[in-house]
This record gives C-alpha cells, structure tokens and sequence, in this order.
C-alpha cells in the first residue's frame, strides 16, 4: 500500500490547485492561489514542503520545473477519512452514522445515498 503523507490544511489547498490542473509551474500554483491570502514566497515554501512529505513530484523542463501530483485527491480523501473515523469514532462506520443520524445532521436523500451505495456494496460480495 503506498504511504500517504498527512497534509497540512493550507497545504491541501495546494494540492488540490495541482490535482485540478497538473502537469504545473510554480508560476501557475501562484497565479491560480488566491494571492490575497498568500504571497507568493508562502505559496512557494508550501509546494517545497508538498515535495520533501513526497506528495507531489516534479520534472525539470530547460529552468522551469514542472509539478504533478505523487498521490491522487481519491487516494488521500479516503486516507484522511479513515484517520477521522480512527480518530473520533473509533474506526466505527456504525457509531459515524448513528451520530450523524440521531443529530439530524444527514437528509433523507442523503441517507438513500448511502442505503444504495450499501445495497450496492452488498450485491457486489
């Protein structure tokens, strides 16, 4: 299983201007990153710290260097979600979804979402 790195907030909002529109300069990360929340140095030390945790790559092309992704945005929400449900509810999948439906915090049409993602699961076995 590849080892996914654990991403700071502001560094995922790098990754995911990379994962919309890679292959990319770091010219392209700062004009694309809202440049009234960070400079462009801030942005910069975000995709060095991007390359050092190994989850973004680059090729040289003449002096620019050009930045792809090492892990896709599917592999790393679904890293994260694991670590929330470690976290909070125990590894619990049951436990999330009481909570969530006891506090009213999950519509009707959601919850038929999730019964026809389950019933298609179990079809699948």
């Amino acid at each position: 299983m590849k080892k996914i790195p654990k991403i700071s907030d502001a560094e995922y909002e790098i990754m995911k201007v990379i994962w919309e529109n890679e292959p990319l300069t770091a010219a392209d990360i700062v004009s694309i990153v809202d440049s009234e929340s960070w400079n462009e140095n801030t942005i910069r030390t975000m995709v060095n710290r991007l390359l050092k945790k190994a989850a973004i790559g680059y090729k040289k092309n003449g002096k620019a260097y050009i930045y792809h992704s090492l892990i896709s945005s599917g592999e790393y929400k679904k890293f994260e979600g694991m670590s929330f449900l470690k976290k909070i509810y125990g590894g619990s999948i049951s436990a999330m979804f009481a909570n969530l439906v006891n506090g009213e915090e999950i519509s009707k049409d959601e919850l038929n979402d999730l019964k026809e993602l389950l019933e298609k699961e179990l079809g699948n076995e």
